[in-house]
């Protein structure tokens, strides 16, 4: 349901301006945290093994991104919170079922770190680091630490949904700066004591998502203690919002899959520890700006219409896309370059250039993103949610055959085959959704006067 303020400012580039930052905000803060930990992880830890804090890292960043498929089977709840959690049963419902995920998650978890051969299939042939003991309990021990990261992230779920159902994104916001002026401000402050390495990268990203679940927790209670019981007719039980929140999951789960593979394929390239480390550096920059460019999809919704075709939207996306991408020419300034690359993330000083090239050709990546969430959001207007997950497959097919293509060639530096990938597959999503809008411009599609609170009915 579009707001009032959005009906005001429709067609408006400022008022999209305005509905869109905090949403890009709150979309990049998580990876742009990140960059804080690594430099906390990248001055290393394990000098004494013989392993240099970009090796440490890239295990570390190996570690968190099967946490991140992990953390992928609840990918539909915070949107099933939006649609439940206006209720007080509806909640407690939402709440059992959250509960049970993350505990699966969990569970799923320390199986992975802990049973074997399960963790020796999954650290050493997958990620490849069956030849090098140190840097297979580094991703190990990664994964098994952020248990209580992954835990938080969940129970923050229906107090977030609160939040913005009750249009209050300026608090959740709030939330969201102060996760991330602690993250700068532990930064310095661990390398300083000397708290440095991957354990204490850990530490680094738990503490901030504490802060962060603390205040909108605190935000949220109020709003939460005024519900009333909903009418029978409306009541959902745990079971019926787990069907709901399923195949929302699914296509999080093929996106979340997708970093996953490129770990697979470059740690099976050659020198692959500093191939990876250039890589994940590269993505400390490219990563939020990406996701945030992605949040053009709320825009579109909120401020397209099936009748204009999101030709108020286009323009707005391909500004932000262009602006998001030329984030990605810092790394082609010299003096920049080796401040972040060399200072910040610690990287020897004969991969600055490399690391350099690998963002100048991550250039296309923020545009095909925000034209991507613009292609989405038209997609969710005009009822096509199986266009959205056509284009997910794509993306996740593209992504693979292009890393196992280039892995067998010398066509592309390794360390670059990351960057190309992604910007392959965003692309292809990006064309695929469009087609399928097309091609399904004449089908049956769903449709609802209650879309805004997630009720869909088949058309007839």
């Amino acid at each position: 349901m579009k707001t009032d303020s959005a009906k005001e400012a429709r067609g408006k580039p400022k008022g999209m301006l305005r509905f869109f930052i905090p949403l890009a905000i709150q979309s990049a803060s998580m990876s742009f945290s990140y960059l804080f930990v690594a430099a906390i992880v990248t001055e290393g830890s394990l000098k004494a093994f013989g392993i240099s804090g970009s090796a440490e890292y890239a295990a570390f960043s190996q570690g968190l991104t099967v946490l991140w498929v992990l953390a992928a089977l609840g990918m539909g709840l915070p949107t099933t919170a939006l649609v439940f959690c206006k209720t007080r049963e509806n909640m407690r419902s939402f709440s059992r079922m959250n509960y049970a995920l993350m505990l699966g998650t969990n569970l799923l978890q320390l199986l992975v770190c802990l049973v074997h051969p399960l963790d020796r299939l999954v650290f050493g042939s997958f990620l490849g680091f069956s030849d090098d003991p140190v840097l297979f309990s580094v991703a190990r021990n990664t994964l098994l630490g952020c248990i209580p990261v992954q835990m938080l992230f969940y129970c923050r779920n229906m107090y977030l949904a609160r939040l913005l159902i009750e249009k209050r994104s300026d608090l959740s916001n709030i939330a969201t700066m102060a996760r991330i002026a602690f993250s700068i401000a532990l930064s310095p402050l661990f390398v300083r004591l000397g708290c440095v390495g991957y354990k204490w990268g850990v530490v680094a990203m738990f503490l901030p998502v504490l802060l962060e679940f603390v205040i909108t927790r605190h935000f949220a209670m109020p709003g939460i203690r005024t519900l009333g019981d909903p009418p029978e007719a409306e009541r959902a039980s745990a079971m019926d919002q787990l069907r709901f929140t399923i195949p929302l999951s699914f296509g999080g789960l093929m996106l979340s899959v997708s970093g996953f593979m490129t770990g697979f394929f470059m740690g099976h390239l050659p020198n692959h520890e500093n191939m990876l480390a250039i890589h994940y550096i590269m993505l400390g920059v490219v990563n939020p700006v990406s996701f945030a460019a992605l949040r053009v999809q709320s825009v579109t919704i909120t401020f397209a219409d099936e009748t204009d075709g999101g030709r108020k939207v286009l323009p707005f996306a391909l500004a932000v896309g262009a602006a998001f991408s030329c984030v990605t020419l810092v790394g082609q300034i010299p003096p920049l370059a080796r401040w972040y690359f060399g200072s910040v993330q610690h990287l020897p000083g004969e991969f600055i250039g490399a690391a350099s090239f690998a963002m100048l050709l991550a250039l296309p990546i923020p545009l095909g993103q925000a034209l991507r969430g613009h292609a989405e959001g038209l997609a969710a207007v005009r009822r096509r949610p199986n266009a959205i997950l056509s284009g997910q497959t794509i993306y996740l097919a593209v992504l693979v055959c292009a890393l196992a293509l280039m892995g067998k060639s010398s066509l592309v530096p390794g360390y670059a085959q990351g960057a190309v990938a992604l910007a392959l597959a965003i692309w292809a999503a990006l064309t695929t959704t469009h087609v399928s809008l097309l091609a399904g411009a004449h089908e049956p599609h769903l449709s609802s006067g209650q879309f805004g609170t997630g009720v869909l009915r088949t058309r007839r």
